[in-house]
């Protein structure tokens, strides 16, 4: 393609290629697109009116499986009839082989051809109706190409020493009873009556639970770290 090309393309969707192709053929060139769905035709053409490039691109509401690429009317004083003209074709259709024979009529000698289609059953069906159609230099891309690696990638598991698993069990064991203790103020109330002796022994006793507390929330904090480095190597 290129300035003062005629191009034909069916679906419009959301215009974008019909944009794209209006700017190559401007300012001699003419971009005629078609779309079975109407109300992607007027938005279609409000976007290119705003654009300033209503005057390359005429967007016309149309099955073209069924009615083919000729328009009804005059654009511009210049005759519709488009049999032969183009120079290019854009398909990008649910069944585009059965606009093939439409296309073949409007396309002039050495013009090209080009069919958007996801599935390989579609992407057959065209090629073998090119084939009928007497087409040359029929060709398949993948329009999409990304590369797949693979790594391994590995990471340390968290390791405890004998007493760190002592510990662990024993903070799970009083985090558990403590669930159904009371609060430390009735503790305190409780302990108040009974022997001085016997009420510091509790004092140290809480205070080895707190600090088995405190190695707890450290082993939780390094867990955590070697969940994140965990996660950040996979991603």
């Amino acid at each position: 393609m290129k300035s003062g090309s005629i191009v034909v393309e069916s679906g419009t969707g959301s215009g974008s290629l019909s944009t794209s192709i209006g700017k190559t053929v401007l300012p001699t060139g003419h971009l005629y697109t078609f779309e079975f769905n109407e109300q992607r035709v007027k938005m279609a053409q409000k976007e290119f009116k705003a654009m300033g490039m209503d005057k390359f691109i005429t967007c016309t509401h149309r099955d073209v499986l069924a009615d083919g690429f000729n328009l009804d009317t005059e654009i511009d004083g210049e005759p519709t009839n488009l049999d032969d003209k183009a120079d290019a074709i854009f398909l990008d259709l649910p069944s585009p082989w059965k606009a093939l024979g439409h296309a073949h009529k409007v396309l002039k000698h050495n013009g090209r051809l080009c069919n958007f289609s996801p599935c390989i059953e579609q992407v057959q069906k065209v090629c073998l109706i090119l084939n009928e159609l007497k087409f040359s230099h029929i060709k398949t891309f993948e329009c999409l190409s990304k590369a797949y690696t693979s790594r391994n990638r590995g990471y340390e598991h968290p390791k405890y020493s004998e007493d760190e698993e002592d510990k662990k069990d024993k903070v799970q064991e009083v985090n558990a009873g403590a669930q159904d203790s009371d609060s430390d103020e009735d503790f305190v109330k409780d302990k108040a009556e009974e022997p001085e002796n016997t009420r510091r022994r509790d004092w140290k006793w809480k205070d080895k639970e707190k600090d088995k507390d405190k190695e707890k929330i450290k082993l939780k904090d390094r867990n955590k770290i070697l969940v994140s480095e965990l996660t950040l190597k996979m991603k």
